[in-house]
């Protein structure tokens, strides 16, 4: 279906605040335990979407609570352990949206998220002159990312692109664990 814009500003506000308290949490809550519950959910999640028998379940939240949970969520776990993509995948699975706009949702969505954190990682003294420079060594890969992805992404048929959108997030999710438990 078609995505309207105006929701994506809906679901900055919510990633605004988790960002916020993830800043306020940090050094108090663990990178492992956020990692440990962030894999925990997105292989949860993956196996609910690969069953077909769990996908007839009925969704437990209501719709106006879905953005603060999965959009907060990802701000809260983008601000601890970098790994804010499976809550957002959470969030605009039900949506129907095409893979395109899916892929453009989310690049829109971390630019911001990715922007606003700097402030409080400058603040708790996470910037360095090290880490500044690799991220301008790197800055230019991401275009090339997105070209490539958007390129492979218009090509994959929209079934085969969500089935390897959960076994991703199943990956991700069992790698989050795996390096918790580490």
């Amino acid at each position: 279906g078609k995505w309207d814009w105006q929701s994506v500003k809906h679901m900055m506000l919510p990633a605004i605040l988790g960002i916020v308290i993830g800043a306020l949490s940090f050094g108090s809550l663990s990178v492992n335990t956020t990692k440990a519950l962030l894999g925990g959910i997105s292989v949860a999640f993956s196996i609910y979407q690969l069953i077909p028998a769990l996908r007839d379940l009925k969704t437990w939240l209501p719709e106006w609570l879905r953005p603060w949970l999965w959009c907060g969520l990802s701000g809260f776990t983008s601000t601890l352990a970098h790994a804010g993509g499976p809550p957002i995948t959470i969030y605009l699975w039900p949506k129907k949206i095409d893979r395109m706009q899916f892929m453009a949702i989310t690049v829109v969505f971390f630019t911001v998220v990715n922007a606003v954190k700097l402030i409080p990682f400058a603040i708790l003294g996470q910037l360095s002159l090290s880490n500044l420079a690799t991220s301008l060594v790197l800055m230019p890969f991401a275009p090339v990312g997105v070209w490539l992805g958007v390129r492979i992404a218009r090509h994959i048929q929209p079934t085969l692109f969500y089935r390897l959108l959960y076994l991703g997030m199943f990956l991700t999710g069992l790698k989050l664990i795996w390096d918790a438990l580490k």
